[in-house]
């Protein structure tokens, strides 16, 4: 299993940091794993030492936290093989997305956030030597759940839909961006103009 955030300032999003690596170690089932220790292995990066000590701390159970040695790239080789392979997908998203919109895909852009949709990609549909994907091997079952492309136009139902008049409109336009990990949730960046993800009403739904 993998997962993938994009961190734009490594102090303000101290907090949001960990939760996400609590939540993964969780979907991971390695929360209260008290028959097999769980070691969380980072580099000599301060910040991350006391990321990773946060999280531990937070989640309980049989969790560690492991430096690597200085200057020992065989140590983080698998590291560095994933990250080969989720720029690789990341690549892919933004030249599709590119493509379809006919815009420039910085790395500030506002859709850029959502590129953890490439660790969801990877973790359902790449598949390992032994035949099976990392959703299977955890879950044992397959991925059957129908996705959207990423950036795609489309009409979601608004969360007030029951409060509404009955004549007044239920879909609303949107951006497909992301399937919640733990549940068939969608969500989606409410926008008025048609044809680039940029030019969204910063407004995230989801269904």
């Amino acid at each position: 299993m993998c997962m993938a955030v994009l961190v734009t300032n490594k102090h303000q999003d101290f907090q949001h940091n960990m939760q996400i690596i609590r939540a993964f170690l969780l979907e991971c089932g390695r929360v209260q794993a008290v028959l097999n220790s769980t070691v969380l292995q980072t580099d000599q990066e301060d910040h991350l030492i006391a990321l990773l000590h946060a999280a531990a701390n937070k989640s309980g159970g049989n969790i560690s936290v492991r430096q690597a040695p200085a200057y020992s790239s065989q140590s983080q080789g698998s590291v560095e093989r994933f990250h080969r392979t989720l720029m690789g997908q990341v690549r892919a998203l933004k030249s599709q997305l590119q493509q379809n919109y006919d815009t420039t895909i910085h790395s500030q852009h506002p859709v850029m956030p959502w590129v953890r949709h490439a660790a969801c990609l990877l973790n359902r549909y790449a598949i390992h030597s032994d035949g099976n994907t990392s959703f299977y091997r955890r879950s044992s079952k397959y991925n059957k759940q129908p996705l959207c492309e990423f950036g795609e136009t489309v009409q979601h139902m608004l969360p007030t839909v029951k409060v509404l008049p009955k004549l007044e409109q239920r879909f609303m336009p949107g951006i497909w961006l992301y399937r919640q990990r733990h549940s068939n949730q969608r969500t989606s960046h409410r926008h008025h103009q048609q044809g680039d993800p940029s030019k969204n009403h910063q407004e995230t739904t989801t269904t």
